[in-house]
């Protein structure tokens, strides 16, 4: 960080980078990667919006998952014990 501003790698045409963060962004959708959690944003018109997040853990088999509904305000939480987590 200089004079307060981040500064940021730009990878590719769509992909952004921080010491603490990636942004990538297609045309689907924009995700921002943390170590412990990432965030999508849907593009696609028949989701209006939604936003995932997705928790980490320790373990590489657990995470959160948290569904969130723009049009409806809504929320969907799930607790995923799953064999292979993408991070």
């Amino acid at each position: 960080m200089r004079n307060g501003r981040k500064e940021f790698l730009m990878t590719t045409q769509e992909t952004f980078q921080s010491n603490e963060h990636i942004v990538r962004q297609d045309k689907n959708r924009i995700k921002v990667c943390f170590p412990k959690f990432t965030i999508k944003r849907s593009l696609k018109n028949s989701e209006n919006g939604k936003i995932t997040i997705r928790v980490y853990t320790n373990d590489l088999k657990k995470s959160l998952r948290i569904r969130i509904c723009s049009e409806h305000n809504s929320f969907h939480v799930e607790h995923l014990f799953e064999k292979k987590i993408s991070r």
